[in-house]
């Protein structure tokens, strides 16, 4: 970044984010999503049982459960406050929900890929 203004370049507020967030980003990611996934997947190698993958997909489905409900709450307190926001105001609340959207679309997905090979590795080991 630093170099980039030194010589003239464009230095916008992404540019700004990225130089001093991305560390702390990809260190949260690791710690909310990439490491609990690994030791996932090495404890059911470990012991890879119907009752093993009966209890993570437990685990999953309490996470979706909290994602769900806590979505429904927020809908219902921007339900009530909805006729007292600005034009806009309420372009960033779209914009927020959109982003919340493609979010749990996208934990949707990784959860179903991970369903996935968890069942095709168990078909794996059976045969």
């Amino acid at each position: 970044m630093a170099g980039a203004f030194y010589l003239g370049g464009p230095v916008g507020f992404a540019t700004i984010i990225i130089a001093f967030f991305a560390g702390p980003l990809i260190t949260m990611w690791n710690k909310r999503v990439s490491y609990p996934l690994v030791r996932n997947v090495k404890e059911f190698a470990a012991e890879p049982t119907p009752k093993s993958l009966g209890n993570r997909l437990v685990a999953a489905t309490k996470v979706g459960y909290e994602a769900v409900r806590k979505s429904y709450e927020e809908t219902f307190e921007i339900q009530k406050e909805m006729t007292g926001f600005s034009d806009e105001e309420l372009q960033n609340r779209i914009k927020v929900a959109k982003q919340n959207y493609q979010d749990a679309e996208r934990v949707a997905q990784n959860s179903q890929r991970q369903y996935e090979m968890l069942e095709k590795e168990r078909e794996n080991r059976n045969e």
